[in-house]
């Protein structure tokens, strides 16, 4: 099993990725990349969804960024779900989930966190196939870690403070 402290290993760069076309007037997507944490790796998924070119994959890929549009254009968020509502010290946390055409149940977990004022970001730093209803607590405990790390805050802050993004920034 990857050890999961500290988040951000001492000269670990953090890397912020913009998810292209995943931007709303109120609302974006992005992944995190941190060199030196295996358990921060939503970004290899991502790039995955992008490049599928199989059925399977297409198919996968057009529910993956249905969840997306979801959530970009302010439906409800599906935390009272996960029970998520009842925690507190997770409240910060947000899941992606969707059924791969082979039956496994997928999940991206990101974290929230609002970069100028009316302007909310969904960090996506895990994934995770998965049978259990309950999401792993070494999962959550890792996303909430890593949504208190100044460091990251400060990626993800400084990738969106503007009302354009960027693509990349690197800290």
């Amino acid at each position: 099993m990857t050890k999961l402290s500290p988040v951000v290993p001492p000269n670990g760069r953090v890397t912020v990725y913009a998810i292209p076309g995943a931007q709303s007037s109120a609302r974006a997507l992005a992944v995190i990349a941190i060199d030196g944490n295996e358990a921060i790796d939503a970004w290899p998924t991502i790039r995955r969804l992008d490049t599928v070119s199989y059925h399977d994959g297409k198919e996968e890929q057009q529910k993956v960024w249905k969840a997306f549009r979801d959530w970009l254009n302010g439906l409800k968020d599906n935390q009272k779900q996960h029970g998520w509502d009842r925690e507190p010290e997770f409240s910060m946390l947000h899941v992606f989930r969707w059924d791969h055409p082979n039956g496994r149940h997928r999940r991206l977990y990101g974290f929230k966190m609002q970069t100028r004022p009316g302007f909310e970001v969904c960090a996506l730093c895990c994934y995770r196939s998965k049978d259990t209803h309950l999401t792993e607590k070494a999962v959550k405990r890792l996303i909430r870690d890593l949504s208190k790390d100044q460091k990251v805050r400060k990626a993800v802050r400084d990738a969106f403070k503007s009302e354009q993004g960027v693509t990349t920034w690197v800290h």
